[in-house]
């Protein structure tokens, strides 16, 4: 995968015979692709889906808003040819084509898909041109991949790629390696985390609480009180950007198996703004490089392990089968993205492998949609968060220009009402 910046990463997806880039969501599990239809709201209209230069593109007949916190997306059911890598559809996948936003993230981010890589719960209806009444784009199931695993991993050394391997069966050939943690029923990679703690400073979690692993994530993220109690512990033991080399590092419990973080993982040298506001305005020197996003689960608070966590870990995210429930195999990574027993990791940095200060950018921050709705609700909502549209309406457009018009105007119509009146209106 592409690295931006250490902030952001990107696979290539083909469609019909256009490329884009992709951002691997697994906060959902659908495919959702920003077409030249769209206009400006999407973005530049030339780097987005081009139905008509695809000889296989076929259009559907359901619409669907789809929420991304005070945002949202109007899809179009369609349908095309596409691959990932290796792998190929084995007939047209199915997509929704965004044809209308209300959604500024995305005029901030070079990519043109979302891809979903969550959970897939195991009654879900899959989109297709026989059976679109209820159902989902999914497109790993049209590319064979809705039961298999795959594993995702980060290089540890500034602008190195990332790596998202399809079908990977090495915790079945090096299991001695791997850790495998229970995934918690929520619709997304969530385990159970206890006893968060900075060297032997426990700052949360003593009850428990929950943890997202999100690749697409920029950074760590904590509830607002707990991030100020990281905060003063790190400015209490910190003397400058060298104390990368000399803080403890982060500590914690998943699903009852102990991991932890170096302070490169936490600590950074930040610089721009981060337009969401997400995280405070850098400041001179090396700060707690943590994301401030307040949501609550059936665990409790809500963590985000994201990007730095898949720098440290080789991590294997296994969909449900018929016989087993999903889980995450993980195992320690070198620098090289390879899995590697504890004891040889203990070596590796035995040998000179040090901490290293991170330049970041702030207003390159990715975080994922769902992340977005969190941030604004207080707590995680159901994968698969969307609204279906009557079939024929033709005042869908109309409605989108008015609500964009009111953005812009700086009145801002609840999320509620739009979709209310989307449904009614004839």
């Amino acid at each position: 995968m592409r690295n931006i910046g250490d902030m952001q990463y990107f696979l290539n997806i083909s469609i019909g015979s256009q490329i884009f880039r992709a951002v691997p969501d697994t906060g959902s599990f659908e495919l959702v692709v920003l077409s030249s239809k769209c206009s400006s709201a999407c973005g530049t209209p030339s780097t987005l889906y081009t139905a008509n230069q695809s000889i296989n593109y076929r259009a559907g007949v359901r619409s669907v808003t789809l929420q991304y916190g005070s945002g949202l997306l109007l899809g179009h059911e369609a349908y095309d040819n596409i691959s990932v890598g290796p792998f190929r559809s084995s007939s047209l996948a199915a997509f929704w084509e965004v044809v209308d936003a209300n959604m500024p993230l995305l005029l901030r981010n070079s990519f043109q898909v979302i891809f979903g890589l969550g959970p897939i719960p195991a009654d879900v209806k899959i989109l297709s041109p026989e059976q679109s009444e209820n159902g989902y784009a999914v497109l790993l199931e049209n590319l064979n991949l809705s039961r298999s695993q795959y594993s995702i991993c980060l290089g540890q050394q500034s602008g190195s790629p990332g790596y998202l391997t399809w079908n990977d069966g090495i915790p079945e050939t090096l299991p001695q390696a791997f850790t495998s943690l229970r995934v918690e029923p929520s619709g997304y990679w969530m385990v159970n985390m206890k006893n968060l703690r900075i060297g032997d400073r426990v700052v949360a979690c003593k009850s428990g609480c929950g943890a997202i692993l999100d690749s697409g994530t920029s950074l760590l993220s904590a509830p607002s009180s707990i991030k100020e109690d990281i905060k003063m512990l790190v400015a209490s033991m910190t003397a400058g950007c060298f104390s990368v080399l000399t803080l403890p590092r982060l500590y914690f419990e998943l699903d009852d198996h102990q991991f932890s973080l170096a302070p490169d993982a936490f600590l950074a040298r930040m610089t721009g703004e981060d337009p969401d506001k997400l995280f405070e305005a850098p400041s001179a020197g090396c700060q707690v490089a943590m994301l401030d996003v307040q949501m609550k689960s059936n665990l409790g608070d809500v963590f985000i392990l994201g990007m730095p966590f898949f720098r440290e870990y080789y991590t294997v995210f296994h969909q449900r089968t018929a016989t087993e429930p999903p889980k995450v195999s993980v195992a320690q990574a070198t620098d090289q993205c390879l899995a590697t027993m504890p004891s040889a990791k203990a070596s590796f940095d035995s040998q000179g492998r040090r901490p290293a200060v991170r330049h970041l950018d702030a207003s390159k921050i990715h975080i994922a949609p769902w992340v977005q709705n969190a941030r604004i609700t207080g707590h995680l909502q159901e994968t698969g968060t969307r609204h279906l549209l009557p079939q024929g309406k033709s005042q869908h457009g109309a409605l989108w220009k008015q609500k964009s018009t009111q953005e812009r105007s700086g009145v801002h119509a609840p999320v509620e009402r739009i979709l209310r009146e989307m449904s009614t209106r004839a």
